[in-house]
C-alpha cells in the first residue's frame, strides 16, 4: 500500500503488521478477510445449488450464510479502517498532534491500537445487553412462579418425588453431560465425596501372604466427617427454596458491560460518534494510562473522523471534550 508522506515510520510498521500479520502469531487482517470471503463464496455457491435443486433453504442454512456474510463484512471493515490510518489525508492532524505529544514509538503504537480497537458494533452490544436484561427479568418471574407451584403441589399431595425436597437426592440423580460428557465419569466419582457417601476402604490383609483384600471400616475422622456431611445435606433447603433464591438474585441482577465496551454503551445516546469516543477515551485512559491532554483530544477528533468514515460524521476537538466531560460526570454521579 502507498502511505501518505506524513505517516511516521512507527505508524507504518504497525499498520503493515496489522494487515499482513506475523505467521507465527496470527494471519493478519488481509488473510483473514480473504479466508472469510472464500468461505462465504463457497457457502453461497452450495446454497445456490440447493435452491436450484430443492427451491428452498432451511432457516439454519440461511442463518449460516448470514453469519458468514456478517463476519466477512466485519473483517473487511476492520481492514479498511486500518488502511485508512496510513492512506487517508485526514490523518495528518492526528500524526502531527501525536508526534508533538509522544516521544516514544511505543506510545504512538498504543494510541493507534486503541483507535482501531474502539471500532466495534456498539449497537449490537447494546441489543445484547437489552436482551440479557429482559431474559433476567423473565427468569426472576418464572423461577418464583415455579417455586410457588412446587409448594402448592406439596401442600396438595405429599407423596411427591423425593428430588423436590432433597437437593442431595437431586444431585445424586443428575449427571453432568457438559463438554460432550468429558467430565461425566469424574463427576460420578466425586459426587459421592460431595454428598458424604463413604467409599469402600480396601486394605491388604496382614493375616495371609495372598493377594486377597478385605474391607476395613475403622472409626476415623474421615467417617465422622462423612457422617456430618450427610446430616448437613438433610438440613439443606428444598428445590423450591433454591428457585426462590434464584428469583431473588435475578430480580436484583442488572446485566452490565465493562471496560471500553461498557463505556460505549453506557449512555442513552445511541449515536456512533458518541459511543466510539467514549470507548476510545476509556482505552486510552484506563488501558494505556494516557493523560488525555489537548493535543491528544485533537488527535482523537481527527482519528475518530477517519475510523468511522461516515459522510455525516466530522468530529471536532470540542465534540471530544464535551463527550469526555459528560462521561466523567456520569461516572462520578
Amino acid at each position: 500500500m502507498e502511505f501518505c508522506d506524513f505517516v511516521p515510520q512507527a505508524a507504518r510498521s504497525y499498520i503493515l503488521e496489522m494487515i499482513n500479520g506475523e505467521v507465527s502469531k496470527w494471519d493478519g487482517l488481509q488473510r483473514l478477510v480473504d479466508k472469510a470471503k472464500l468461505e462465504l463464496d463457497q457457502l453461497a455457491a452450495k446454497n445456490q445449488q440447493k435452491i436450484i435443486r430443492d427451491n428452498r433453504l432451511s432457516a439454519a442454512e440461511l442463518k449460516e450464510q448470514q453469519r458468514a456474510n456478517f463476519r466477512y463484512k466485519q473483517l473487511l471493515g476492520d481492514l479498511e479502517a486500518v488502511q485508512r490510518l496510513g492512506t487517508d489525508q485526514r490523518m495528518a492532524p492526528t500524526y502531527r498532534n501525536l508526534c508533538g505529544e509522544f516521544n516514544e514509538d511505543e506510545q504512538m503504537l498504543r494510541f493507534l491500537h486503541a483507535a482501531w480497537g474502539a471500532r466495534i458494533d456498539f449497537l449490537r452490544h447494546r441489543e445484547i445487553l437489552e436482551s440479557a436484561t429482559a431474559i433476567s427479568e423473565e427468569i426472576a418471574v418464572e423461577a418464583e412462579s415455579l417455586a410457588a407451584k412446587m409448594r402448592e403441589l406439596v401442600q396438595t399431595f405429599h407423596d411427591t418425588p423425593l428430588e423436590l425436597h432433597s437437593i442431595s437426592e437431586l444431585l445424586r440423580q443428575t449427571d453432568n453431560y457438559d463438554l460432550d460428557g468429558h467430565n461425566l465419569g469424574m463427576w460420578r466419582i466425586h459426587r459421592d465425596v460431595v454428598l458424604g457417601n463413604p467409599r469402600p476402604h480396601r486394605q491388604a490383609s496382614t493375616a495371609a501372604k495372598e493377594d486377597t483384600v478385605v474391607d476395613s471400616s475403622p472409626a476415623s475422622e474421615s467417617e465422622l466427617y462423612q457422617s456430618n456431611l450427610r446430616y448437613a445435606w438433610t438440613l439443606a433447603p428444598d428445590f423450591a427454596g433454591l428457585l426462590s433464591k434464584v428469583a431473588e438474585i435475578m430480580g436484583k441482577f442488572s446485566p452490565q458491560e465493562h471496560g471500553y465496551i461498557g463505556a460505549g454503551v453506557d449512555s442513552r445516546e445511541t449515536n456512533e460518534k458518541t459511543a466510539y469516543t467514549r470507548a476510545l477515551y476509556k482505552l486510552l485512559k484506563d488501558e494505556h494510562g494516557f493523560e488525555v491532554s489537548l493535543s491528544l483530544k485533537k488527535a482523537m477528533a481527527s482519528v475518530t473522523t477517519v475510523i468511522l468514515n461516515k459522510p455525516n460524521i466530522d468530529v471536532t476537538t470540542d465534540d471530544i471534550s464535551k463527550t469526555i466531560s459528560r462521561y466523567e460526570k456520569r461516572e462520578a454521579g
